[in-house]
């Protein structure tokens, strides 16, 4: 059983977008939330969504997480949308099909 909770969080810095995940620690009494950077990109020219967009869908590259199940519950809406999300899996599935 996976009681995975994970939530993703673009911070603004100087002159990086930062994507930070945030995972639920529940090895650690009391349980605690666990944060790790997984990416960044320039900030020159590029907006927060293309940046969000972009960082999430190589995240899932790199991380394993393929195919339109890859993401089977989202909780919670916030720079990107339910539909955004589904369509950067939809992207992943079709790249992955493109590869073979």
């Amino acid at each position: 059983m996976n009681n995975g909770i994970c939530a993703f969080y673009l911070q603004a810095r100087k002159k990086y977008w930062v994507m930070w995940l945030r995972t639920l620690d529940d090895n650690s009494y009391p349980w605690r939330w666990d944060w790790q950077a997984i990416g960044y990109c320039n900030r020159t020219n590029v907006d927060k969504d293309v940046a969000a967009k972009h960082l999430l869908l190589e995240y899932l590259k790199f991380s394993g997480n393929r195919g339109e199940n890859s993401v089977d519950w989202i909780n919670q809406e916030g720079l990107l949308s339910v539909a955004d999300i589904r369509a950067i899996v939809r992207e992943l599935s079709r790249q992955q099909q493109a590869l073979g």
